[in-house]
């Protein structure tokens, strides 16, 4: 792989790091409270951060990596949508998977982009995924949930 194309593979890790993933929120009026919906979202998030921490550096130097770190992050959001959103948190939680799933639409660019080996493309995506992370790193941590904030890369 290229310098140019590893250094654009590391800018899409940061766009897919955090929670990422589509769909839509799981929630009702008679969920949990927020401080247990908080505690099973955080537990959740930070297995998912250990799990992507344990994952070999060389993970975002290939496209079928960078497509298991895609993956991890759209199987950890099923998990979130799993778990009812109390009705206090409804609208913020809503609103919060919402732009996970632009960011999934920008990964699956992204991705897209990389195989193609369209670098253009890529570093125009790249920025646009690093500020929607920037965006729901923030959504996250306003939500209580800083776990979900983290932006895990693979070191193992």
């Amino acid at each position: 792989m290229s310098r140019g194309r590893m250094a654009l593979a590391v800018a899409l890790t940061a766009a897919l790091a955090g929670c990422g993933g589509s769909g839509t929120s799981s929630s009702s009026s008679s969920g949990p409270s927020p401080a247990t919906y908080r505690a099973s979202i955080n537990k959740i998030c930070a297995a998912y951060n250990d799990s992507i921490r344990a994952l070999p550096k060389s993970t975002t130097a290939s496209f079928a990596g960078l497509t298991t770190l895609a993956n991890s992050a759209k199987n950890t959001l099923a998990q979130i949508k799993s778990v009812a959103a109390p009705g206090s948190l409804d609208a913020a939680v809503n609103k919060w998977v919402a732009h996970l799933q632009q960011s999934e639409a920008n990964v699956a660019k992204l991705l897209q982009a990389f195989k193609a080996g369209d670098t253009t493309q890529l570093r125009t995506l790249a920025t646009e995924g690093t500020k929607l992370n920037a965006q729901g790193n923030a959504q996250a941590r306003a939500l209580g949930l800083p776990s979900c904030a983290q932006n895990a890369t693979p070191s193992g």
